[in-house]
């Protein structure tokens, strides 16, 4: 009997023996496990860390890729930077990137998911499935996923698609000018994008010309940027009847002075109009009328020497006087206005 407890004495003592050196290890481990966990948690948030002008930075390297994204006319999306590009300059950077990934196209494909819900469908038919297969296979094809619904007068709703800026701005030209349901309806089912431009409050000014008009107290002012206008107006052709404002857009655009839009050539005289005196216009400067019945508006180029340029489905060049006189005997559907001469300013900047 006391045999037996001996032994299950020294069995229990053994065991807590046993146990202790387990407990030890265990403990071991632990900390050890917590330690690695901790120290890849800190370098991983320190991978996610913006820092500007660091290509080890993540975030800033895909700021930088971002930027380098543009849509061209036709509706797709490029970007500047292939993924491969980026891959290297990540690299090049000292950035971790290749520890968490592979190759650029695993890359490209996480930065594809970054984009998709940024950029619209442009395709022409948004409607239609999208073949993910064939975009994830090309690393620098992007897609957007954002689709514009338009609600219609029957209660259901259309999918608006892309276009350029130039042909949407020519729909809304033409309705205005026409009243042709068939322009409203085709620039009330597309939409466009365009990069952010300097606006101008709707009195009429602009920060740019805010003090110009002080410095036009005679007519005929003329600089190399008025005869490079004055030379585009005397070879631009006429875009159609009805688009004056596109045709005085093209002229500058040819100038080398912007692209610059505006719905009609009323609005253009709102956000552009530096002065309503007649007695001081510079060559060059966009004249601005109240048109032949529309709300829209009218607009010129002025050339110089009393005379005006402007587009009516054909180029005709007239005198200032002239110019204004059919407006007057037009009645203008312009609320407020009285009809004829509204004043002149810039399509786009000259200086």
């Amino acid at each position: 009997m006391e045999e037996a407890k001996q032994n299950i004495g020294k069995f229990f003592k053994d065991f807590f023996k046993k146990k202790k050196k387990f407990l030890l290890i265990a403990i071991i481990l632990c900390t050890t496990i917590v330690l690695l966990a901790a120290m890849t948690y800190f370098i991983t948030v320190d991978d996610g860390t913006y820092k500007e002008d660091d290509w080890s930075s993540t975030p800033y390297a895909a700021g930088e890729y971002m930027k380098g994204i543009s849509v061209n006319s036709d509706g797709t999306i490029k970007n500047n930077t292939s993924a491969q590009d980026l891959w290297d300059k990540m690299e090049e950077g000292k950035s971790s990137v290749g520890d968490y990934l592979k190759k650029p196209e695993e890359l490209a494909r996480l930065m594809k998911a970054e984009m998709v819900t940024q950029y619209p469908d442009l395709r022409p038919d948004p409607d239609q499935p999208i073949n993910w297969e064939e975009i994830i296979k090309d690393p620098d094809k992007i897609q957007g996923i954002i689709k514009f619904k338009r609600a219609k007068s029957n209660g259901q709703t259309q999918t608006m698609s892309y276009v350029n800026k130039e042909t949407l701005y020519e729909w809304i030209e033409l309705y205005s000018e026409t009243g042709e349901e068939k322009y409203k309806d085709l620039a009330l089912t597309h939409f466009t994008l365009a990069e952010n431009e300097e606006s101008a409050g709707s009195d009429g000014s602009n920060d740019w010309t805010s003090d110009e008009a002080l410095k036009y107290n005679a007519s005929d002012i003329k600089t190399d940027k008025s005869d490079a206008i004055v030379k585009a107006a005397k070879s631009t052709g006429s875009p159609g009847g009805g688009l004056c404002q596109k045709w005085v857009r093209l002229v500058y655009n040819k100038a080398g002075l912007g692209n610059k839009s505006f719905a009609t050539a009323y609005k253009a005289f709102k956000a552009n109009c530096v002065s309503r005196r007649k007695d001081n216009i510079p060559v060059g400067a966009a004249v601005y009328g109240t048109g032949s019945g529309s709300s829209a508006g009218h607009v010129g180029i002025y050339i110089g020497n009393g005379k005006v340029m402007d587009n009516v489905g054909t180029i005709k060049t007239q005198t200032l006087e002239s110019w204004i006189a059919w407006q007057e005997r037009r009645k203008t559907c312009i609320p407020g206005v009285k009809s004829g001469w509204l004043g002149w300013g810039w399509q786009s900047r000259t200086s």
